[in-house]
């Protein structure tokens, strides 16, 4: 269970470097004018839809890998 525990908290790690690389690209694109300032923060609102789901998931199957090993 400890590996599970560490695995996840990897994950974790690299989703949140994800969201921030993916935040920082966005803030670029706005300022070289790319977008305005109204699809900047839609597309932050977008990105953190999709970083809620992949953790959402990433959680279920901690839960159910830790689930199989208990059983």
């Amino acid at each position: 269970m400890k590996m599970v525990n560490e695995k996840t908290e990897e994950a974790k790690i690299k989703i949140r470097g994800i969201r921030e690389e993916a935040w920082n690209e966005i803030q670029k694109q706005e300022k070289d004018g790319e977008i305005s300032e109204d699809e900047k923060f839609k597309a932050k609102e977008d990105l953190q839809k999709l970083i809620d789901e992949g953790q959402r998931t990433l959680l279920a199957m901690a839960e159910k890998k830790q689930t199989e090993i208990e059983s």
